[in-house]
This record gives structure tokens, sequence and C-alpha cells, in this order.
């Protein structure tokens, strides 16, 4: 994580967010895992399947998500 405080006083909410962050992260690790096989290096599409664990304040049942990424050149 960038870190962009500058004063005494702010250094311990930039740690604290720092802290708050990492705990988030290790969470969602938690839930979710890290055991996905990576592609061979000549595959040009790949699907992922996962679950959204949870949502709230949605106008309908049933909705799916779609993901898109945009790798960088390289």
């Amino acid at each position: 994580m960038l870190k962009v405080c500058g004063g005494t006083g702010e250094d311990d909410i930039c740690n604290f967010v720092f802290q708050l962050h990492e705990h988030h992260l290790n969470i969602r690790q938690m839930q979710i895992g890290s055991e996905f096989e990576m592609p061979r290096h000549d595959i040009l599409q790949v699907y992922v399947l996962g679950e959204v664990s949870s949502a709230i304040h949605f106008e309908y049942d049933n909705l799916f998500v779609h993901y898109f990424f945009e790798l960088p050149k390289g």
C-alpha cells in the first residue's frame, strides 16, 4: 500500500488505515482462497469461476455479475 501521509499525527492514522486494509485482505484471502491454476503461456482466453459471497441493496433477485479484465501489454 502506498503511504501518502506526512505529519506525526497523520502517521498514526496511516498506520491504522494500513493495518485495517491488511486485515480486510487477510479475511478476503481466507474466504476466497488462492488455489487458482495458472494457464499455460500460449493460452489466450481463460475462464475463472468464482462466487460473490454477499451483496445487499439490489432491486432484483438472481442477478449475474460479469467481470472483464484488461491486462497490460507485455
